[in-house]
């Protein structure tokens, strides 16, 4: 039962994330906003880089980029990512439970009101 609840949560939450990441007037188009790591081993982190463009004609600034736990750990630049340039947001997920996981990463623009998600998912496997 635990199983098939988790399941669903996760389905109703990539859900979500997904219609509320296709903002069309964003300053920020990400050129992927979900990455699945697929299989990965259990105690041993692993990165992804969400890679950005600032579509804008304005500076665009990450005021703050807030995850659901502290297994997934965003790191940024806070300085002015100027128009038609690149900008990255690296996640790092500690995968110390074994599980399915969908985590949700929030991002607050200068430019937005309404906050951009990303989302990771995978599942942790034992170490073999």
């Amino acid at each position: 039962m635990k199983n098939i609840l988790t399941i669903v949560f996760f389905i109703i939450a990539s859900a979500i994330s997904v219609s509320m990441n296709y903002q069309t007037d964003s300053a920020l188009k990400f050129d992927e906003v979900i990455y699945d790591f697929g299989k990965i081993k259990q105690h041993k982190p692993v990165k992804h880089i969400f890679r950005f463009k600032n579509v804008s004609k304005v500076p665009a600034i990450i005021r703050n980029i807030t995850t659901a736990c502290g297994c997934t750990v965003p790191v940024y630049s806070n300085k002015p990512v100027m128009a038609n340039e690149y900008g990255n947001i690296e996640i790092t997920y500690d995968a110390k439970a074994l599980l399915l996981f969908n985590k949700t990463i929030i991002v607050m623009l200068s430019t937005e009101k309404t906050p951009l998600i990303l989302n990771i998912k995978g599942e942790v496997v034992p170490e073999s």
